[in-house]
């Protein structure tokens, strides 16, 4: 099969941000991430193209990282990262298509008050913070959810740098206003 562009959010969720998919059904992806100032909103600096240059977060997630929760990374190269194809999954934070009310409609939608849903996550973070990665960017518009299984994984992974207390404790900031933001819909 020859490599043809396609949407990254499988068609599913209102997005221009196309890549490619490779003949074996893994997403290509340009190997690019944004570094945050002390402007951004929590206030911490982070050099994400840096740590991407060497590849040090890369090479833990291809090796290392095996969750069911967090999106697989297959491989890397100079430009690109090789990801998991997530087609029949659907971002929690899309507001645009899927509101709250559709979301219950179609069964679709992380339902705050179930315990198993939150621990997914919460187990997620605490899998990368074992082995050394902060996400550091965890909302609703980095998880994703299958409509049919409920089942949930964690994206963007290029945002993620090496564990330190700070980034730790970002990540379980990040994870508990995510809720706050949810809970009010």
């Amino acid at each position: 099969m020859e490599n043809i562009k396609i949407n990254i959010s499988g068609g599913k969720i209102n997005s221009n941000r196309f890549t490619t998919l490779d003949e074996n059904g893994y997403l290509i992806f340009p190997k690019v991430a944004r570094d945050w100032t002390k402007n951004h909103v929590y206030g911490i600096e982070i050099k994400r193209q840096e740590i991407l240059i060497n590849n040090t977060i890369l090479e833990i997630y291809k090796n290392k990282i095996n969750h069911n929760n967090i999106m697989k990374i297959y491989d890397y190269d100079e430009e690109n990262i090789y990801i998991e194809y997530l087609k029949d999954y659907i971002l929690l934070g899309n507001k645009s298509k899927f509101t709250p009310q559709h979301w219950k409609k179609k069964k679709c939608y992380l339902d705050l008050y179930d315990e198993v849903n939150l621990n997914c996550i919460k187990d997620a973070i605490e899998y990368l913070h074992k082995n050394g990665i902060s996400h550091t960017d965890i909302t609703e518009f980095n998880i994703m959810v299958n409509p049919d299984t409920h089942e949930i994984k964690i994206i963007d992974l290029l945002s993620s740098m090496p564990l330190t207390k700070e980034l730790e404790e970002l990540d379980w900031k990040c994870f508990y206003d995510m809720i706050k933001r949810l809970e009010k819909y």
